[in-house]
């Protein structure tokens, strides 16, 4: 596999960073936030303890996410990863140049 996260064989390892998570001090958004891996909005803080709980093992439901943004006329993404990764999946599946902004 040449990219391991969201992949189901990190069931044990996602186990342990659940453990960690819990312990740490976490609060809900105060501003909107659409989360691929529970394909909706992160409202609650059960909600963020459940991204960050599962990001390594869940599919990320990224095109999905997008058209879904779209069809809320939402078009200005936050990039939370490595190397502008996503930006690039953005302008290539929109087939247009929404505003994205590397973190």
């Amino acid at each position: 596999m040449s990219y391991p996260f969201h992949h189901a064989p990190l069931d044990e390892a996602a186990a342990r960073f659940s453990a960690v998570v819990d312990a740490v001090t976490c609060a809900a958004p105060s501003i909107p936030v659409h989360s691929p891996l529970l394909s909706q909005l992160v409202v609650r803080l059960a909600d963020v303890r459940e991204v960050l709980a599962c990001h390594l093992v869940r599919t990320v439901a990224f095109l999905d996410s997008l058209l879904t943004l779209g069809a809320e006329w939402r078009h200005t993404y936050l990039e939370c990863s490595v190397k502008s990764v996503l930006v690039k999946l953005v302008r290539a599946a929109r087939g247009e140049a929404p505003v994205s902004v590397p973190a």
